[in-house]
């Protein structure tokens, strides 16, 4: 499909100690080499993004159109699969495949604008995670193991442990690079929220309206995401922890909840540390374990505000509440009065919690009978509430068997018996 563009591109040893910066200049679509001059003379900037995705420019390499020019536009025939009159392709680059692991561009749309992001994910050899030279041993050792020897066991017990060293170094250089991809565009995503916050309050002192205003001059499929943007962006010092990434930030979004920018100008920090919640980079399930830790800081919330209202102290161990949201479990409302309900009949609301979660949702004795002793005032309450609308609605007595008061009768007579009884056994 193409060749190499940029000798530069080629290093001989290892590139460990550039800085990310410095591998952008060689493999980024900020420098010279990532842009192209069009017919006017005027210098387009590569995008990195998928430019069908892309909010600001709606697809385009330039500013947004105006719907009198979008209309325009959709007046001219689509551009047809591979169509080389779509735009000219960079030097070197043909629309057939030039290697077995090129991509053929005679089957995308727009194959000059897919051009601007596939050139510099294909030419990269390892730039981006600066190192060459692991990449190299990487490509070089699935090459030499494509086939393997069953009868040099011997040899083979030899390889698969430089096989495990090399993909330990590999994995590690792979999440750290990540986790400052992840960081970095996150930040500029946070910058996108900022101009389009800035956007919004030009609009409303306009008298315009925002939601209508985006839709006519971007991408409409992309408002929900630009209002996301926007949302965390509006957080005292968030860009501090663009490291966390969008999918973090959203989640402690939804835990600081409301806060007063005036009194707590780090509202995130204030929550990690008040519920001491780490970050940490060190495995696959790091997310997992971030989401379960923001869900058990805001049940223990939950359960302080019962506590401060029902002046009581359960005393509930936040690990346990963690393993339980862990595996899925759903600390409800209704979960924590009883918790209460068995603290005031001098039960432990930790056992409780265990005990309910790992018997299928089973009640104690002890819940049982006090929601039983209870409830009896409020079906009382309704009894009585019955008896009186049927007294101002005597028609409705017909639909009333006989036998079913007599039911009730009996039981208020039984009922009668077993006090007595209990009083009489003091």
């Amino acid at each position: 499909m193409f060749k190499k563009r940029n000798d530069s591109l080629k290093t001989t040893g290892t590139d460990k100690g550039k800085s990310i910066k410095d591998i952008n200049k060689t493999t980024n679509p900020s420098t010279e080499a990532a842009y192209e001059t069009d017919k006017s003379g005027s210098d387009h900037p590569i995008k990195d993004v998928n430019p069908a995705e892309d909010p600001i420019t709606n697809g385009t390499d330039d500013i947004p159109k105006t719907p009198s020019e979008e209309v325009k536009e959709s007046s001219k025939a689509e551009t047809k699969l591979g169509d080389k009159k779509s735009g000219t392709l960079p030097p070197g680059v043909t629309l057939e495949p030039q290697k077995s692991d090129h991509l053929d561009l005679r089957i995308v749309r727009k194959p000059t604008r897919v051009a601007k992001i596939y050139i510099p994910v294909s030419d990269d050899e390892g730039e981006m995670l600066g190192n060459t030279e692991l990449v190299r041993e990487v490509r070089d050792c699935i090459k030499a193991n494509k086939k393997l020897d069953p009868e040099k066991k011997e040899s083979l017990e030899e390889n698969l442990h430089k096989l495990k060293t090399l993909t330990h170094r590999y994995t590690n250089l792979l999440n750290q690079t990540e986790g400052i991809s992840i960081g970095i565009l996150t930040k500029y995503k946070i910058w996108q929220g900022m101009l389009f916050n800035i956007i919004k309050s030009h609009l409303k002192e306009t008298g315009r309206i925002w939601t209508y205003w985006f839709k006519q001059n971007y991408n409409p499929k992309t408002f929900r995401a630009v209002e996301d943007y926007m949302s965390i962006a509006m957080i005292p010092k968030v860009e501090a922890y663009s490291v966390y990434g969008l999918e973090r930030l959203r989640e402690l979004k939804r835990a600081i909840g409301d806060y007063d920018p005036e009194k707590d100008n780090d509202p995130i920090g204030t929550f990690l540390k008040a519920n001491d919640i780490p970050l940490e980079f060190n495995n696959d399930d790091l997310f997992e374990n971030f989401r379960v830790d923001i869900d058990r800081a805001l049940t223990m919330e939950k359960i302080r505000k019962v506590e401060e209202t029902q002046e009581i102290e359960l005393k509930v161990d936040k690990e346990i509440v963690r393993k339980l949201i862990a595996k899925g479990k759903k600390i409800e409302p209704k979960t924590i009065q009883d918790m209460v309900t068995i603290k005031q009949s001098g039960g432990d609301p930790n056992k409780y919690l265990k005990d309910h979660y790992g018997n299928n949702g089973s009640k104690p004795t002890i819940l049982t009978s006090t929601k039983t002793v209870e409830s009896f005032p409020r079906h009382v309450a309704e009894l009585k509430s019955s008896v009186k609308y049927l007294s101002n609605h005597r028609d409705l007595l017909t639909k009333i068997k006989t036998e079913t008061i007599k039911d009730l009768v009996d039981l208020v007579e039984e009922l009668k018996k077993l006090k007595k009884e209990k009083e009489k056994t003091k």
